[in-house]
């Protein structure tokens, strides 16, 4: 790599001193420098720096937050006539230039400035993404009218790039949702330390106590919400900070600024409350460095969660200044690298939060010089810039169709396995045109036994199908690796169905285990690779959902409800069981109208029993699992259990049978996590689960170190190389 062009499209954004928009400059400005810094030839275009353009510098977030319909219509003709005045500066500045190896298009509303780029063909395309720019916009900042157009644009230019960054993973999540994007076109990589700020000397008064905010001052912030907190808990704050002088800064402008320094006075804060206004980035990181905690209120906003990657967060943490802020993955990731949080959720907690910083007692010099190393470590623009070259030259893409359906936004496996898979690897979803007809480089095999049998095609329909795939596979040489979900099918097949399980077991060209106890069956060569890839964890999945009070005595069980799960086996042994304090809660979808039914008789006949049989959204599966003290899995039949990993990972215990695959999770996580019985399920199996959930000395936590998506993404996509190598190289 050594050409890249970086794309500003945004019309306001400018680079300079006294830039309108210090965000956006901050990182454009820091990501130039890093590649710079790499010795890459990095030619910066604004959409700003055209002629005629630098007008729309000058004109701030606040200017247009009161506009009538017509004048954002108006502004909307301004934004796509630009676009194609900058597209077309663009094209005539690129043809007199060498071609880039790399386009890297920071994306902007009604814009998309690659496609005018006269090298383009030539280029591998990046588009950063900061957000769901259209809706942001439009319900945010209510400064768009055209919003279907900004949507088909900004959907299109997502599209058409080889790689998207986006700044969290949530935002990853928003842009599949919004735009159809497979997750493995998406890096995540979040805002970055400056290597400047990591060499700022620390100007902090020993003999003050200063919080402080920098940023816009925009309603999203919620300063509204800390001045309201700081006059309710004054005498409080001040008695924390002792001998130390507490003042409280807000550098900044914004559509906010004039509401609350009237709040401020209202509130009678004028003495503590200082309104510094807007400064130059450097004087403002100057004013930053004397500070003893960092403010960020950083909030969702059109969007159903947060999806931003706050940059102060990271501009506090270099500068060693302790965080006040609303819990997300970019103060956590700060957190590991110890900086010290203090979080809130609602209006209650910031006041609460507010307290602890003030109360916590002063790093000294040489820890703070510690934390603030660790912290460039760890996150320098260096890191993240490398992250994205690594990503933009991994050599040849592979295509792996996966035999499951899309991703949904759900927690099934395949929604894990997209969201981690690693740059270089796309994968495509099943379709019987695509497997029979598409290209891809390796077909990745789960539950084979689903693609065999029936359904609206019918079972010798889909058998003549699935022979025509195999036969597909070996004549094109496609590797086929295979999942071992379960040592052979939950339900027993057709003499047909078996004797095409065995060829898929004889056409596999890697198997994979889930767990370290996994035999591979006996129809698959002795000398075909057997790996082990644990089955991930869903702790990050349902992070963003809060956890109910655990509730004595209450029994679950939650899953899909099919025969050999022993749902029919727990009704009888719970009705075997009096105690009044008891309780069993059944949440997930039967399969079978005869165990619906005899679920509703055993609610109606015993108080003590309930059930929700659907499959249930992630926030209603966390309050059942979290209100439970035991969950409990009497399968007949069990070997890898994604329903027992969801237990585990929001901390409930599990009763389940004595199996060598339950026997090794028990060894790994703790054995008063998961709890073996043997033989058939009886009322004394429970009662002593109970009393070994309820003994002293019980652990925080299960240990599931190991099963993070992350890493079962890398280990697929080793393995998917691996196979593809073997087999076009034999």
């Amino acid at each position: 790599m050594s050409r890249v062009d970086y794309l500003v499209g945004g019309i306001r954004i400018s680079v300079g001193e006294q830039s309108n928009t210090p965000g956006p400059r901050t990182h454009i400005t820091a990501f130039v420098s890093a590649l710079r810094a790499q010795g890459i030839d990095t030619d910066l275009f604004l959409a700003s720096s055209a002629p005629l353009m630098g007008r729309f510098t000058t004109v701030s977030q606040s200017d247009y937050g009161d506009s009538s319909a017509a004048r954002v219509w108006v502004a909307d003709l301004v934004r796509i006539a630009v676009a194609v005045w900058t597209g077309l500066n663009l094209f005539a500045r690129s043809l007199r230039r060498p071609a880039p190896d790399l386009i890297y298009e920071r994306i902007a509303v009604l814009a998309d400035l690659t496609s005018f780029h006269a090298r383009k063909r030539r280029a591998f395309r990046v588009v950063e993404a900061n957000g769901i720019l259209h809706r942001e916009t439009s319900a945010d900042r209510k400064i768009l009218k055209m919003v279907r157009l900004a949507a088909w644009l900004e959907a299109r230019v997502m599209r058409k790039a080889d790689l998207i960054v986006a700044v969290s993973e949530a935002l990853r999540q928003e842009i599949v949702s919004f735009a159809g994007i497979d997750p493995a076109k998406i890096l995540v990589v979040p805002n970055g330390v400056a290597a400047n700020l990591a060499e700022r000397a620390s100007l902090r008064d020993p003999e003050r106590l200063v919080l402080g905010f920098v940023g816009s001052l925009s309603a999203w912030q919620r300063l509204d919400r800390l001045l309201h907190a700081v006059a309710r808990q004054r005498a409080a704050l001040v008695a924390a900070a002792g001998t130390r002088q507490l003042a409280i800064e807000i550098v900044g402008d914004g559509a906010q600024a004039t509401a609350l320094r009237a709040l401020s006075a209202e509130l009678g804060l004028t003495d503590l409350v200082e309104f510094v206004g807007r400064l130059p980035h450097d004087e403002a990181m100057d004013r930053t460095a004397t500070w003893t905690v960092g403010i960020a209120g950083h909030e969702r906003s059109s969007s159903e969660r947060m999806y931003h990657s706050p940059l102060k967060l990271y501009e506090y943490a270099a500068l060693g200044v302790d965080l006040i802020c609303t819990r997300s993955a970019d103060a956590m990731a700060l957190e590991a690298s110890g900086v010290r949080c203090f979080y809130f959720d609602d209006d209650a907690q910031v006041e609460a939060a507010l307290l602890s910083a003030v109360e916590a007692p002063p790093r000294s010099a040489t820890e703070v010089a510690g934390v603030r190393a660790q912290v460039y470590a760890d996150h320098s623009w260096q890191t993240r810039v490398n992250s994205v070259l690594e990503a933009a030259t991994t050599g040849p893409e592979l295509v792996v169709l996966l035999s499951l359906n899309p991703p949904d936004g759900t927690t099934r496996f395949v929604n894990q396995i997209a969201a981690e898979m690693p740059p270089g690897i796309r994968l495509r979803y099943f379709s019987w045109p695509t497997a029979l007809f598409g290209r891809y480089d390796a077909f990745h095999l789960h539950w084979p036994e689903y693609r065999i049998r029936g359904g609206r095609l019918g079972g010798p329909a889909k058998r003549l199908l699935y022979a025509a795939l195999l036969l597909r596979l070996k004549l094109t040489r496609t590797p086929l690796v295979r999942s071992l979900h379960n040592v052979s099918p939950h339900e027993g097949g057709s003499g047909a169905e078996r004797a095409l399980l065995q060829a898929t077991d004889r056409a596999t060209s890697v198997a994979v285990r889930l767990n370290v106890v996994t035999t591979a069956p006996a129809e698959i060569p002795a000398s075909t690779p057997l790996r082990t890839v644990l089955h991930g964890h869903y702790r990050d999945v349902f992070s963003a959902h809060p956890q109910a009070v655990t509730t004595p005595g209450r029994l679950l069980y939650f899953g899909i409800i099919r025969p050999y799960k022993g749902v029919a086996e727990l009704l009888a042994t719970f009705a075997a069981m009096p105690e009044p304090e008891l309780s069993l809660a059944i949440v997930g979808a039967p399969r079978d109208a005869g165990l619906r039914a005899a679920i509703e008789a055993a609610c109606s006949a015993d108080p003590r029993v309930s059930a929700d049989l659907r499959f249930v959204p992630d926030d209603v599966l966390v309050h059942a699992v979290t209100s439970s003290e035991l969950v409990v899995l009497p399968y007949r039949e069990m070997h890898n259990s994604g329903v027992a990993l969801v237990a585990l990972s929001l901390g409930r215990p599990i009763l389940v049978p004595r199996t060598e695959a339950n026997t090794a999770l028990a060894l790994e996580v703790g054995a008063d996590w998961v709890i073996c019985f043997d033989g058939e399920l009886q009322p004394e199996v429970i009662r002593a689960a109970l009393a070994v959930v309820r003994a002293p000395g019980r652990s925080g936590a299960p240990l599931m170190d190991g099963r993070d998506w992350s890493a079962v993404g890398s280990q697929y996509a080793v393995i998917y190389r691996e196979a593809v190598q073997a087999t076009k190289g034999s």
